[in-house]
């Protein structure tokens, strides 16, 4: 059955992306530019071979870290040749720290290598998810990261749901290819190793100002878009270009590497010869509440890095009256000058029907009443058009509608309401300053 699925649903034949060793966030402070060789050249030209490992020093910097095969484990040197070297991983940006579940952490730039003590083997973590849970969603969504997607309390949505969520074709692409861009292989072949990068996706597709991202458990693969690309629905437009964004170094950005994982190893005459006891970092483990189901969110500033503060608000209130197993959400407004449109999504099991359902802006009073007949299938989402734009082509039923070719979303802010037949608030989207 995962087979079948995973045929049918990455039929679609795109250019394979292009990937690039450019960070596409602000780096850290302490890292160089101007520096263009790719990332397993400038690992190359900064290390220093071990009996066990290797030694790195970041480009640019003066201290660096060991990745080495400790007696008695991590494996950590036997695992990230594994898994793809400095080509895939990048240089070690910490040396190993715990956490309170026993497992023993080491980051790159590109991932978080995690080794349980007795395995064999080491693997990559779920940094992502790891982040979510030390409450990073909201800086990460500062960052341009889609929030994780929300799941119904008690549950989790599947391998098959979440193989769904590739729907942009470019990104679903780059999962596949993995580390190796031009890869011959099938879909179902490529399956295994793109579990093994990335994981499961995490969200859906999320358009913010100049790329779509979306969000996997082990990474972020973003789709770049040129200025001229960025048409009333840009997921569409323009020619695919995919980077992996950095997650190790998003993991170090965040302030969640405390110092004393951060504390340099020193390498004498091709030996490591300190190297400071192995600290336990004070990270939760278990999602906060507030964060399980995020609703109200702001503006992503990609120049920021301090976390963005944005109260999470239910994305179904406790008097909406959706069909029994469907979950329908305000999942974001896009606002592109004179184009706009507003993405209405059903997260849920079952279809609801949207017939006398309201779209309402708050701080300009205007409202867009859904036709008779209109039913918004589970998984879907439908853009609801305004401004600038063509009725007889951004009109197509059911995933477009157009609404007015009046401008309705404030440039600084604005409150979207979804509201049922009866007048209930359903869901909520804020962002900006309304």
């Amino acid at each position: 059955m995962l087979a079948a699925l995973a045929l049918a649903a990455l039929a679609i034949s795109v250019t394979p992306a292009a990937w690039s060793d450019d960070n596409p966030q602000p780096p850290p402070a302490s890292a160089a530019t101007g520096d263009a060789r790719p990332a397993a050249e400038r690992a190359a030209a900064m290390a220093i071979e071990l009996p066990n490992g290797r030694f790195f020093v970041p480009a640019g910097e003066t201290a660096g870290y060991a990745l080495i095969d400790e007696p008695g484990g991590p494996p950590f040197w036997t695992a990230y040749q594994r898994l793809g070297g400095a080509a895939a991983l990048g240089v070690p940006i910490s040396r190993p720290f715990s956490l309170a579940d026993g497992r023993v952490y080491q980051a790159t730039e590109q991932a978080l290598l995690v080794w349980q003590p007795g395995a064999r083997h080491a693997d990559l973590a779920n940094v992502l998810d790891l982040m979510s849970a030390a409450g990073l969603d909201d800086w990460l969504w500062a960052q341009g990261v889609p929030y994780p997607e929300p799941l119904e309390p008690g549950t989790a949505a599947g391998a098959l749901d979440r193989l769904g969520w590739l729907v942009e074709p470019a990104i679903r692409e780059a999962y596949f290819a993995g580390i190796s861009p031009g890869s011959t292989s099938t879909p179902l072949e490529a399956l295994p190793a793109a579990i093994a990068r990335f994981g499961l996706p995490a969200s859906w597709p999320e358009p913010f100002e100049g790329h779509v991202t979306q969000r996997f458990q082990r990474g972020v693969l973003r789709l770049l878009l040129a200025p001229e690309s960025r048409t009333d629905d840009p997921a569409l437009a323009g020619t695919p270009t995919v980077v992996a964004l950095p997650a190790g170094d998003l993991l170090r950005r965040s302030g969640r590497l405390a110092p004393a994982a951060l504390v340099p190893d020193q390498v004498v005459g091709g030996r490591l010869i300190t190297r400071a006891p192995r600290p336990q970092l004070d990270w939760p483990l278990a999602a906060p509440a507030s964060t399980a189901a995020p609703d109200a969110r702001g503006t992503p500033d990609l120049a920021t890095p301090a976390p963005a503060v944005a109260s999470a608000t239910p994305a179904l209130s406790a008097t909406a009256r959706p069909a029994s197993g469907a979950a329908v959400i305000v999942r974001t407004v896009i606002n592109q000058g004179r184009a706009e449109h507003v993405v209405i999504a059903n997260v849920g099991s079952a279809a609801q029907d949207l017939s006398g359902w309201t779209l309402r802006s708050v701080s300009g009073g205007q409202s867009y009443t859904f036709p008779a007949g209109f039913v918004l299938a589970p998984g879907a989402s439908v853009n609801v058009h305004s401004g600038a734009g063509d009725p007889a082509t951004l009109n197509h039923p059911p995933t477009d509608l157009f609404a007015t070719r009046a401008n309705i979303w404030s440039n600084t802010g604005d409150v979207a309401q979804l509201l049922d037949a009866g007048g209930h608030l359903v869901s909520e989207y804020r962002y900006g300053t309304p």
